[in-house]
């Protein structure tokens, strides 16, 4: 039975059945090698990039957790030798680490862009989510938006339990266009959940729309309102200004 172990006891070398022993050291060694190229590469990016009206360049470095320790297990040291060289750097006055908040502390003008498309996944261009199996998936995230889009635009004020509605359909629109149902479905692993979680999320961001623009809620529709909030948990601590902010115009 293959379970986690802990022990790594082969390098990833391919598709061949003969798999090289690991040997920490050397895995340990590349990966500051690797921390130090991305540095260096990063480098030399931000050089050539110009400024913006006064706004310097910034690159943008989002990382899956997961990976982290269970399919890249060096990615902790990895991620530890990209800090200590930015560190480094940016006591000679070159690259410094920024998180987003503080950058926008610093520029507050950068607030409004419009990200690149990256060229993370398979095929190069993002082919899992936009693919075959993925489009199933696409026409439901967009009648879901509609609905949530219009309840906004109706009821952006409002409170009580039409507020809280009309938040939980934020939510729960959000949770609909989880990156991870339209890899599951291109991979084909664990289908049944993923569609079960998307016609969930999809039924619940219309049903919470209707309740909120209606103003109106009996009993039964407050426990089942209650009951949703506590499911997912998801973004509880956002604040209502917050959430709705998202669906104001550029």
């Amino acid at each position: 039975t293959r379970i986690m172990t802990g022990l790594k006891l082969h390098r990833i070398t391919g598709d061949a059945d003969f798999k090289a022993p690991y040997i920490r050291e050397r895995a340990l060694e590349r990966a500051r090698l690797d921390a130090e190229d991305f540095v260096a590469r990063r480098r030399k990016a931000l050089a050539l990039a110009p400024c913006f009206e006064g706004t310097p360049p910034i690159t943008v470095a989002p990382y899956d957790a997961e990976l982290f320790g269970h399919w890249w297990l060096e990615g902790p040291e990895f991620l530890g030798h990209v800090l200590r060289s930015l560190g480094a750097s940016h006591e000679r006055g070159e690259l410094e680490p920024v998180s987003l908040g503080g950058f926008l502390e610093r520029f507050p003008e950068a607030v409004r862009s419009m990200p690149a498309a990256s060229s993370w996944g398979e095929g190069g261009y993002g082919q899992v989510w936009t693919g075959r199996a993925a489009s199933a998936l696409w026409r439901h995230v967009h009648h879901a938006e509609a609905i949530v889009t219009r309840a906004v635009a109706r009821a952006r004020s409002t409170s009580g339990v039409a507020g809280d509605a009309l938040d939980q359909s934020i939510r729960e629109l959000l949770l609909l266009e989880a990156s991870d149902f339209p890899f599951m479905l291109a991979r084909g692993e664990m289908t049944e959940y993923a569609e079960a979680r998307m016609r969930a999320h999809h039924k619940r961001a219309f049903h919470l729309a209707e309740i909120a623009m209606k103003g109106s809620t009996d009993r039964s529709e407050i426990a089942w309102l209650r009951e949703v909030e506590h499911r997912d948990r998801f973004l509880d601590q956002l604040s209502r200004e917050a959430l709705r902010d998202a669906f104001d115009p550029l």
